[in-house]
């Protein structure tokens, strides 16, 4: 097959399925917005031909692999629990796990992943790919490529250390021990791939002789949407907000619902998503009754059909973020327009519109039914061909590396 196809050389001179074992923390049926994109890979991957097992905290129907569980599974809930003042017995744990768990405290669930291998019974990888965050996934990567003989490709969605979410890594003596974790580890790496140019760009730092390369983020195209009333204008936002970047608040959201919702009584904006109390009732309460719905978390094919039905997305992130995140490609995918709450580079680097949120919501007009646009959207398909030509270029060095 050529560069693109999911197979790899047989020694008896047919080609056999390329086999790969990918792990990650984050997959569905847990609800976490770093779920969609392993789950996404794993489908298209299969779907060309590879053989692909998956050991995550979760598997859903379909797809074939190994649970290690979490000791402590996430709550599912749309609302986080309640902040409560840390114990000394909690205190102790927080030291305990700063001393002895690096990278960081889902070290613990790498090292039952890597046990859970052993359930795969006669099945041998060719490549191993572990996903972030967290960061301590890689650990897993080099461990199961030298059990297996097979290479390791490393993922990553998140700078490590530039702009790191743990607030641990603030303290310089963490940061420097972690700096050499990261480039010990991602330079056993065969293969690193980020979700861009931002990411790529720490990765090859920390692994200046290491094959670093963008494999975008991506989205499916919409399915049919949700049926919603129709004499409102919709707008989504999807996912959490501090729960996903402890550096990102509400506040810019709930200004552009108060004013919007003011001028506008046929906007009804919707949230869905896990979020914390004190984020659900600031939302809640940002616009007259009846502007606001709070979902909570929900599955991800449910969050797909919602988001289908939107007239519009509102998006917003951390001062100092400069990743766009991976919902922003579903919203592109569905064709509504986006609407950017919040300063900061992301807005530039994400290409949204400028003008005031606000301005922007009381402008909007009800999409048409059937109203799409989808070119210049990568498809899970997409992100997996390019990731099997990038193994293919790796395993055999004759071949040329596609561009960065």
């Amino acid at each position: 097959m050529d560069s693109f196809g999911a197979s790899r050389p047989d020694p008896g001179g047919a080609d056999a399925p390329l086999r790969i074992l990918l792990i990650a923390r984050h997959f569905p049926p847990h609800v976490s917005g770093g779920a969609r994109r392993p789950y996404l890979l794993a489908r298209a991957l299969n779907a060309l031909g590879a053989q692909v097992r998956v050991i995550a905290p979760g598997l859903p129907a379909g797809i074939a692999g190994v649970v290690a569980p979490l000791l402590h599974a996430p709550e599912v809930s749309g609302v986080a629990g309640p902040a409560v003042k840390a114990s000394l017995s909690a205190r102790l744990r927080s030291w305990a796990r700063w001393l002895l768990l690096w990278p960081d405290a889902d070290i613990r669930w790498a090292r039952r992943a890597v046990r859970a291998a052993e359930g795969l019974g006669d099945f041998r990888p060719d490549w191993v790919i572990t996903t972030s965050p967290p960061e301590s996934i890689h650990c897993a990567g080099p461990a199961l490529a030298r059990r297996y003989g097979a290479r390791w490709a490393a993922d990553m969605r998140d700078e490590w250390l530039t702009r790191p979410f743990r607030p641990e890594l603030a303290h310089p003596l963490r940061r420097w021990i972690e700096t050499i974790i990261a480039r010990d580890l991602l330079r056993r790496a065969d293969l690193i791939t980020c979700v861009d140019d931002v990411v790529a760009r720490e990765a090859r730092q920390l692994a200046p002789k290491g094959v670093v390369a963008v494999l975008s983020q991506f989205a499916a195209p919409p399915p049919p949407p949700a049926e919603l009333p129709t004499d409102r204008v919709h707008v989504f936002y999807t996912g959490s907000v501090s729960l996903s970047d402890p550096f990102c608040d509400v506040e810019a959201l709930r200004t552009a619902v108060a004013t919007a919702s003011a001028a506008r009584p046929d906007l009804l904006f919707h949230f869905v998503g896990r979020l914390t109390p004190g984020e659900a009732e600031v939302l809640g309460s940002a616009g007259p009754p009846g502007a606001v719905r709070l979902y909570g978390a929900v599955d991800y094919e449910t969050t797909r059909t919602l988001q289908a039905a939107a007239d519009a997305f509102l998006v917003t992130a951390a001062r100092d973020a400069t990743a766009i995140p991976g919902k922003v490609y579903e919203y592109r995918a569905v064709g509504a327009p986006i609407i950017a709450a919040g300063e900061g580079p992301w807005r530039a680097l994400g290409g949204y519109d400028p003008g005031d949120a606000a301005e922007r919501l009381v402008k909007l007009v009800k999409r048409r039914p059937g109203d799409r646009v989808g070119p210049g959207i990568d498809t899970p398909e997409d992100a997996a061909r390019r990731l099997l030509a990038l193994m293919a270029s790796v395993s055999d060095p004759r071949r040329t590396s596609p561009t960065s």
